[in-house]
C-alpha cells in the first residue's frame, strides 16, 4: 500500500528532469554545447569537435568534466578541467548523451525523458567508482553520527 501511496516520489526526479528547459549553444568549431536540469543541478554535454558525439560531461556549478568520451582527456582538458575522480564515458551513455544533444524537435517527450533516465541510471552505475576514487581523496563520507558542522558544538536548550 505505501508504494503506491508514495511510489510517485521515485518518478518524480524524471518528470521534474522533463519539464525543465533545456539550453542549447552552437560553438565556434562547429561543435555544441547543451545544458539541461538534471535533478537539482544543470548537466551540461559539450560536442567540442563539431563531429557529432558528446566529448564532455560537467555540472554547471563545479565547471568540472565529470565524464569524457574515450580518448578525449586531451582535448577537453583544454576547455574544462578534469575533476579528479573523472571516468571515461562507457559506450552507451555517450550513445544517450549525443542522442539527447541532438535531438530533433519531433522527438517525443516520452523518447527525451526515457533518454534522460537512461542516462541517470548509467551515471548511478559509475557512482561506486567515483565514490571509492572521491572517498580515497578525501576520506571516508561523514554520515549524521560523524556530522561536524561547525567547531562550536555547544547545545541551545529552548
Amino acid at each position: 500500500m505505501r508504494l503506491k501511496k508514495y511510489g510517485w516520489i521515485a518518478f518524480a526526479p524524471l518528470l521534474l528532469a522533463g519539464c525543465a528547459g533545456q539550453r542549447t549553444v552552437e560553438t565556434e568549431v562547429g561543435g555544441r554545447l547543451v545544458c539541461d536540469t538534471m535533478f537539482l543541478y544543470e548537466m551540461c554535454a559539450q560536442d567540442l569537435t563539431g563531429n557529432g558525439q558528446v566529448d564532455l560531461l560537467y555540472f554547471s556549478d563545479t565547471n568540472e568534466i565529470f565524464m569524457y568520451r574515450e580518448g578525449t582527456a586531451d582535448i577537453v582538458t583544454q576547455v574544462l578541467p578534469l575533476h579528479r575522480c573523472a571516468v571515461p564515458m562507457p559506450p552507451d551513455t555517450l550513445d544517450y548523451s549525443t542522442r539527447l544533444m541532438y535531438a530533433t524537435d519531433d522527438m517525443g517527450t516520452m523518447e527525451r525523458l526515457d533518454l534522460k533516465r537512461r542516462l541517470i541510471s548509467n551515471y548511478l552505475n559509475e557512482r561506486p567508482v567515483i565514490d571509492e576514487c572521491l572517498e580515497s581523496h578525501d576520506g571516508p563520507a561523514e554520515g549524521p553520527e560523524q556530522d561536524d558542522f561547525g567547531e562550536d558544538d555547544d547545545m541551545v536548550d529552548f
